[in-house]
């Protein structure tokens, strides 16, 4: 138990990486939902701010009618596969601080990091653009998963981190809310040309 007053707490804690989530997916579980209700239930405790780190991941797999994301839009999830385990917790989370907001009073954010990167990225996370790197590193070809037209925007660190401070200082109570980049909307196929031109990669 905290003697110790606290003003905020901030859940940033969780299995992001999809290969480490399948890997571990009970472990998963437990950190967005256990986690997060003993976190909330601590800011209960010293009447704090709470901001629970989710994921672009709860809107699963969108229709593309819908990119770039509303923070009304309910996405298009599945509670089966192997990806499930990291979805279904994070939405779990967000409901879980709406409780809390609205049944015990706590000012509670939600914020959904979108596609974010820049120093401090683990090669064995396996998200792409370490992944990329880790294989020029290795003098590899770049891979493409897939048909490579999947798309994705990118915000670099420090950009998000305003965003994420805005949201801790100045965040409405009881909203989410996404932090990334509108566009470009890149797919990993011209990813991949734009580093090979950039790292000069054959």
């Amino acid at each position: 138990e905290c003697k110790e007053k606290i003003d905020y707490i901030i859940h940033a804690a969780g299995i992001a990486s999809p290969f480490y989530y399948r890997a571990y997916p009970l472990e998963t579980l437990e950190v967005a939902i256990t986690g997060t209700r003993k976190m909330l239930d601590l800011a209960v405790q010293h009447d704090a701010r709470f901001v629970f780190f989710s994921s672009s991941e709860i809107y699963g797999d969108p229709d593309p009618a819908h990119v770039p994301m509303a923070e009304s839009y309910r996405g298009n999830v599945s509670c089966q596969g192997p990806r499930a385990c990291y979805d279904e917790s994070k939405r779990v989370g967000e409901t879980l601080c709406y409780i809390y907001h609205t049944s015990k009073g706590i000012h509670t954010n939600v914020i959904r990091p979108f596609n974010v990167y820049g120093p401090g990225m683990q090669e064995r996370d396996y998200r792409v653009l370490p992944n990329f790197a880790s294989r020029i590193k290795a003098g590899r070809p770049l891979q493409v998963y897939g048909s490579g037209k999947q798309t994705r925007t990118f915000c670099y660190i420090t950009d998000a981190i305003v965003g994420f401070m805005l949201v801790v200082l100045r965040g409405v109570a009881g909203e989410a809310y996404n932090i990334g980049n509108p566009s470009p909307e890149i797919s990993m196929l011209s990813l991949v040309k734009t580093i090979e031109q950039v790292s000069e990669i054959k």
